[in-house]
């Protein structure tokens, strides 16, 4: 077999132009118009996601939060030109920083107008303590009377908290006791001695509206813990005998009238006793 090498056909690709190389230095002309690209979802694939503005964030992402912060930069992705680059925030920013500062005078005004009305809430505890004193204090009236309607919308309500935690308020209130003793002493002698004419009245007049059950009471308590009553009042007349017989001399000396007649009522009842028991 001879191998026949075929020529391989050539086409005629024409003369050879030459064109000219542009100048170095010289400008070009500018174009009449820019193209535009329309923002649709084949461009917007193309791009990278940190140069997608807002617009085209929408068009590839339709599930996107305008008050979002995507990048975390402190700008809602709504105002941000580059809402997934941190370092680019646009000129919206001057707007939303404007904003802000509107904002904050706005609020220190209503604060100022307000101050005297609704007093800024403290953190420290001391400082909370005082401010529900003070506000107590300007609104006990209305506070009572809401206290009041509850109670009336509420009957028994505090009887069965108390049955259900009952362990828990005694230990709680122990523990309290315990911690701030003297303070509690203190502020109980305070208010007595300021208050001490009102008080006595409001325990004679309780006395007298629940004279059996306080009896009652009394018996109760001194039949379980007779021993140790006794030995209270035995020390109590021993540490201060000298001012309890001072004190009954004084009042004997002011009511010695009365003491007679209530001596002489009790002498008249025992003779009509006697004489009853002799007939």
């Amino acid at each position: 077999m001879v191998n026949i090498k075929k020529k391989q056909t050539i086409f005629w690709s024409g003369p050879k132009l030459k064109f000219k190389e542009p100048v170095k230095g010289k400008r070009r002309p500018k174009p009449l118009f820019k193209p535009v690209r329309l923002n649709n979802k084949k461009y917007v694939k193309t791009i990278n996601t940190k140069h997608l503005t807002w617009p085209q964030a929408l068009i590839r992402y339709p599930n996107m939060k305008a008050f979002g912060d995507k990048d975390k930069d402190g700008i809602l992705n709504g105002w941000d030109c580059k809402p997934f680059n941190k370092k680019r925030h646009g000129s919206s920013l001057a707007a939303f920083r404007r904003m802000d500062r509107i904002k904050n005078m706005r609020r220190i005004r209503d604060e100022q107008d307000n101050q005297d009305n609704h007093p800024k809430k403290p953190n420290k505890t001391e400082d909370i303590k005082k401010y529900r004193k003070q506000y107590y204090k300007d609104n006990k009236s209305r506070l009572n009377l809401l206290h009041k309607i509850w109670k009336e919308n509420n009957p028994g309500y505090v009887k069965e908290f108390y049955k259900k935690n009952k362990d828990k308020i005694n230990t709680i209130t122990k523990q309290y006791y315990a911690e701030n003793k003297e303070k509690l002493l203190a502020s109980k002698k305070e208010y007595y001695k300021e208050n001490k004419d009102e008080i006595l009245a409001q325990m004679k007049q309780s006395y007298k509206e629940n004279k059996e059950r306080f009896d009652e009471m009394h018996k109760e308590y001194y039949e379980k813990n007779r021993a140790k009553v006794l030995a209270q009042r035995k020390q109590y007349y021993a540490e201060n005998k000298e001012k309890l017989l001072a004190s009954k001399k004084e009042d004997y000396k002011e009511n010695t009238d009365q003491i007679l007649e209530e001596d002489i009522e009790t002498l008249q009842s025992l003779k009509d006793e006697l004489k009853e028991d002799l007939e």
